[in-house]
Order: structure tokens, then sequence, then C-alpha cells
């Protein structure tokens, strides 16, 4: 969620336990039933109306270590046996265009952002459902799939 040393504020709401920096930039959201919803910034502000894929990367692979870190501190007995994961990119980013660092680096003042309002739905991995220790042990090849998905998503518009 970024910088564990930044003041969080923790709240109930809904019957979850919700974490968010003051900022406001990112939060965690646990439920009883051991849902995890993570919402977390890229760190893409100096790239403007850009989206650099390999930053998507980073950001969603360090969240699903936190995940399996929380998973492992919540259900040390592992009740919790499968688990689905989802993605979407939303916020100032509705325009963005999805590039690689080397295409930004090749031409970083050359791109044309898409006009309208597209609601985002999260893409999903097919099945959505996978074994728990698959966030583990796998967590390299999911991390990618959803990337995948992702930039599919946002080149498709």
């Amino acid at each position: 969620m970024g910088d564990v040393r930044r003041p969080a504020a923790a709240d109930i709401e809904d019957h979850a336990l919700v974490l968010t920096h003051d900022d406001g930039a990112g939060a965690v959201r646990l439920d009883g039933q051991g849902n995890l919803t993570l919402r977390l910034p890229l760190a893409d502000a100096n790239h403007g109306m850009v989206i650099i894929e390999e930053n998507v990367t980073d950001v969603l692979a360090a969240a699903v270590r936190y995940a399996v870190a929380v998973l492992d501190r919540i259900d040390r007995t592992q009740r919790i046996a499968h688990v689905a994961l989802a993605a979407t990119l939303s916020g100032r980013d509705d325009h963005a265009v999805w590039r690689t660092q080397r295409e930004q680096d090749a031409s970083p003042n050359s791109y044309s952002t898409g006009f309208g309002h597209n609601e985002r739905k999260p893409v999903h991995l097919t099945p959505a459902v996978l074994p728990r220790a698959a966030l583990q042990h796998q967590a390299a090849q999911l991390v990618e799939d959803i990337i995948t998905l992702l930039r599919r998503e946002r080149r498709s518009r």
C-alpha cells in the first residue's frame, strides 16, 4: 500500500476493516469472509496521460505479495483455500495511454488519447477461482496474465 511509515487511518465500513493512508492515495479493505480489496496508486505521476506497463506490473506484484502476507496472517489454518484475482485501472487514468517504458523513452511526447468515458470493468483470469497456493507459487505468472488482460483492455479502445 505504499510507504508503511506514513500515518494510516483505520475504520470499519459495512462490517469491513478499512485502512487508508492520510493522503487517500491507497486503501486496504478486509471483510469477515476474507475478501481483500486493495486500492493502490500508480507511480506514473510524472508521465501525465501515460500508464507505464512496468509500473503497473510492479504495483500488482507487490499487491499479490501483500495479499499472501495478509491471508497468511488472518487465516493461518488456510480455511480460505481458493482465491480470485481481479484488477482494474481507474481514476485519473480513464483516458491515459498504455505504454511500455521502452515505448515511452522512444517517443515521450507523442501519443494519442481516446475520448469519451468508458466505464472500466475489472479483468480476471479464466477460470477466475484458483487455489490459494497459486498466489505464492505462481505469482509471477498470475501477474503477467493480469497485465496482459489489462493491456488488451486498455489498448482495445
